[in-house]
């Protein structure tokens, strides 16, 4: 009996210590930020590369590979002297030739330019490449590049051909060209320098 009463008073004081035991604290709330809203950065439009603008005749053109001035241009007609031929070639029928002159000199290491890279545009973007071409050196003076003789070069322009120009050179170039596009905008592309824009009357 002593047993029970002592382990019924151990029971009785555990209850009261437990009782007097202070109550735990209540968690402290955290303070949350508020929620912001993060700003969505707007799409910007990504700009295309600029094309060059057209240039003029007379203009000087400067490109990484070259320097170039078309001089002029030329309505020839429909009939053109041929050394080859030692004679009058015709133009195909509803074309006429005409002839450009100018100057180009190598700016970095290309010494050569494609007749692919010599092309006239006529105002429906259809490329006309060279039938006929003359080269003259520089050698520090002036010259008028329709005093250049020219020889057939379309079949160089097929098979890939293209002309040398180690220096400063005058160029006498002749296409042909739709007499219908005659008096309307056509353009002329030398390799990578800017478009150049003309008419012919």
């Amino acid at each position: 009996m002593h047993t029970k009463t002592l382990t019924l008073g151990m029971a009785v004081l555990a209850c009261l210590l437990a009782a007097c035991q202070p109550a735990p604290a209540a968690p402290t709330p955290t303070a949350v930020p508020e929620s912001t809203a993060t700003p969505v950065p707007e799409p910007t439009a990504t700009l295309a590369p600029a094309e060059p603008a057209a240039a003029a005749i007379g203009d000087v053109l400067a490109s990484p590979n070259w320097e170039v001035t078309v001089l002029g241009v030329q309505l020839v007609g429909d009939q053109l002297y041929d050394q080859e031929v030692n004679g009058s070639v015709l133009a195909d029928e509803g074309s006429s030739f005409v002839a450009l002159g100018l100057k180009a000199k190598p700016l970095g290491d290309v010494k050569a330019v494609p007749y692919a890279s010599l092309m006239i545009a006529d105002e429906n973007g259809q490329p006309h490449g060279a039938y006929y071409s003359g080269i003259q050196a520089g050698d520090g003076g002036e010259l008028d590049p329709f005093d250049i003789d020219v020889t057939r070069c379309s079949m160089m322009a097929i098979a890939g051909g293209g002309i040398d120009l180690p220096a400063e050179s005058y160029l006498h170039l002749v296409y042909q060209i739709p007499q219908s596009s005659l008096g309307q905008e056509l353009t002329f592309k030398f390799d990578d320098s800017a478009p150049v824009t003309f008419t012919v009357e």
